[in-house]
Formats: structure tokens, sequence, C-alpha cells
């Protein structure tokens, strides 16, 4: 029975480690996969999301020194580590730390709070529908951190279920590939 569940990446990958679950939609990277399968699905560039005031939101692509001056708004680094200093690195990459603000529980929890006022924030171009009213997405000009999605599994995982689920996931990645 497939029974889907929201979490960070940090407890989905101790839930698949412990068993809890069978296989698990992640953000990678992830720092330690020694007993994990990995599957590439999806690379997406990130984009900025700013509060429709904001005096960059009629831009349509923007430098990320541009908002050196500005609060950003982030989810709490244990949820994924790595995702986390992707972030931070390409804002220190163009010469500024950036000044944190609020966290959200989850990535995409960010938008809402972009939305209020509260400052900006980096997040995937796959999120760019919520509160698209509210918000602007713009893009980054130059090296911007990728968001990916992969599937990860227990390395030997048997269940015919996982790899049922593996090669439909390979089989949709192929067809995208090839246009269809």
């Amino acid at each position: 029975m497939l029974t889907p569940q929201a979490s960070s990446t940090s407890l989905l990958i101790a839930r698949l480690r412990t068993g809890n679950i069978d296989i698990a939609f992640l953000r990678p990277p992830i720092a330690d996969t020694h007993d994990l399968v990995l599957e590439p699905l999806v690379s997406e560039d990130s984009v900025v999301v700013l509060p429709k005031s904001h005096k960059l939101a009629a831009m349509k692509s923007l430098p990320l020194a541009a908002l050196s001056k500005d609060i950003f708004l982030m989810y709490p680094r244990a949820l994924n580590p790595n995702n986390y200093d992707a972030v931070i690195a390409a804002c220190h990459a163009v010469g500024f730390n950036p000044a944190l603000g609020q966290e959200a529980p989850q990535i995409i929890s960010v938008i809402p709070l972009v939305a209020a006022g509260l400052g900006v924030s980096i997040v995937p171009r796959s999120t760019t529908g919520i509160l698209s009213d509210e918000v602007r997405y713009v893009s980054i000009e130059g090296e911007a951190p990728r968001a990916e999605i992969c599937l990860a599994r227990r390395h030997r995982d048997t269940s015919g279920a996982v790899k049922s689920l593996v090669l439909v996931a390979r089989r949709l990645l192929r067809a995208k590939d090839a246009g269809q």
C-alpha cells in the first residue's frame, strides 16, 4: 500500500534507515549516503522570491548581489544542511553574508513569509505557482544554486514495490528526456 508522507529531508532519511518507510523523494545533497541509493530525478534552477512591493520585483532577472541588503528567510539548517549551505555559499560567492530573518519549517514555507514582507528567499523554480499573486519570482543571473530531487531507497532493499516504483520513475525520466 502506498502511503505518502511529507517531512523534512533529515527525518525522511532517518525513517528510511530505520525501515519505517521504503522510499523517499528528497532534495540532495545528502551528506551520508553509505547505506542509501539515490536516483536523480529532477534538476532545476533556483529563483529569488520577493514581496510584490520589493523595489526589484519588476525585474525578469537579477544578480544575487543585488539582495545583499535584504533579510533572507530560510528554513532551519538541520532540515537539509547541504541545501541550506548551498544558498549561503551562493551569497558568499557574490560577496555578501546574508542577514537571516524568520525561519520557516520547510523550503516552501518561506513563500508566505516573503508575501508578508518579512524578507526575500531563494527557492526551487518549481515553487513559482505558490502565492504567485502575492510574490514575484525572479531568475538569478550567473551561478545559482541548483534544486534537485532524487528518489532514495535503502541499498539492499529487495521489496518488489520499491523495485517497481524505481522502474516507473526511470521510465518516466526516459520519456521526459525523449520529449514525450
